[in-house]
């Protein structure tokens, strides 16, 4: 079980250290000159703040400020546009995220722990915001409630369209609400051209397939009426999967997996002191099981150009298929060879056919053949148990191909 907590960590120091994401994209400079490359894609706030470029994938970055640059984008997603705006600590100038670009152009921000949108037109910058007050009611009891402020100032940019009026008044103060608001707007003001829509759309509903299959080895620890009766060393461990994996954001850094597979275990130990439950103090054990087992998993993914290192931790639950072994003592005792199963040692483990634990797993995927298609490799360590009689710990390699 220590050896999960280690990968545990090992995966978490992983996810929050690794700070290198580079995509391909642009930057213009404040000359106009728009130079192609690679951006990093560290997450919003920090992309606010600065914009870690390469000229190629191998290349050495060169960090730009806002100050630096008129705008920057990742390729056929993110634009982040240079812009002056004005806080409770004075006048600071951030790369923004166009979120629309047209006649009322939407802008997006993480500052800290916060979110900010703006609305610019005719050149003119200004915050939408939803700032709670502070307020009284007639039994002297206060609190905070919402201004609703953000719809005034809507309708103020859209006072040329009354005909938006309606949907502002409908509208939440989100990504998704006013872009299409500007949008809607853009269409009734302007004929002759179209809004860019820079914020893609994105649909938690992208599954991928897949298929792996995993080898390892590790310990067995098979108590009886809650002693210890013997461990052993496994002569082979495998588990051929099928699964499921969903995007749960849309910069594809994390994803839902949920696998179905078949579990097979053997294990063989000799030399074993069973005097405790036996006549004789030497034994050999061979003991395997098998089970349909399903994981779900939580998975991280980092990008490297076309090579993608990935951690994940997930809860196994197995059913057994098979479950028994043989237990025989050596000729100097003349026993006889002796089976035994879950019946055979207590009626009320009949009961106990499920196997939970957990896994923790890291690796890397790249393309295969087409962008569509990823292979991967990893490391895993896994913990697996049932309530009364197995302790497995399991180490192991996998590899599989996913599209």
């Amino acid at each position: 079980m220590r050896y999960l907590v280690y990968l545990l960590i090992l995966v978490i120091n992983i996810s929050v250290s690794a700070q290198s994401d580079y995509r391909p994209g642009y930057i213009i400079k404040n000359g106009g000159d728009k130079e192609e490359g690679w951006i990093n894609f560290i997450g919003n706030v920090s992309n606010g703040k600065h914009c870690y470029f390469k000229k190629d994938s191998a290349g050495t970055a060169t960090e730009y400020f806002p100050n630096d640059l008129i705008a920057y984008r990742f390729t056929d997603s993110k634009y982040y546009v240079s812009k002056k705006i004005t806080t409770e600590d004075g006048e600071k100038t951030l790369f923004l995220e166009c979120l629309i670009s047209g006649k009322a152009t939407i802008y997006y921000s993480e500052q800290g722990s916060e979110v900010h949108y703006y609305i610019e037109k005719n050149g003119k910058l200004v915050e939408i915001d939803n700032k709670e007050v502070l307020v009284e009611d007639e039994n002297g009891n206060t609190g905070y409630k919402e201004t609703n402020r953000y719809k005034g100032i809507l309708k103020y940019y859209f006072s040329d369209c009354p005909s938006v009026f309606r949907k502002v008044d409908a509208a939440e103060l989100d990504k998704k609400s006013l872009i299409r608001l500007s949008k809607d707007y853009h269409e009734y003001v302007c004929k002759d051209e179209k809004c860019i829509i820079y914020e893609k759309s994105f649909s938690k509903n992208e599954v991928k397939l897949g298929v792996d299959f995993s080898y390892g080895f590790g310990k067995l620890n098979f108590y009886y009426n809650g002693y210890l009766f013997f461990s052993a060393r496994s002569t082979y461990q495998y588990l051929l999967n099928m699964f499921v994996q969903m995007n749960l954001d849309e910069d594809k850094r994390y994803f839902l997996q949920l696998s179905i597979g078949y579990n097979a275990v053997n294990f063989q130990q000799s030399n074993l002191d069973v005097s405790n439950f036996f006549s004789y103090s030497h034994a050999k054990i061979t003991y395997k099981y098998s089970l349909i087992r399903t994981t779900l998993s939580l998975k991280h993914k980092l990008n490297f150009g076309k090579v993608s290192p990935f951690a994940s931790l997930g809860i196994p639950l197995g059913l057994f298929l098979v479950d028994k072994g043989t237990l025989s003592g050596n000729q100097s005792t003349n026993s006889n060879i002796q089976s035994f199963n879950r019946s055979g040692f207590n009626n009320e483990l009949e009961k106990d056919r499920l196997l939970f634990g957990g896994v923790g797993e890291i690796g890397v995927e790249f393309p295969f053949l087409s962008t569509q298609k990823r292979v991967f490799f990893s490391i895993f360590y896994e913990y697996l148990a049932t309530h009364y009689e197995i302790r497995n710990n399991r180490l192991g390699l996998k590899s599989g191909i996913y599209f």
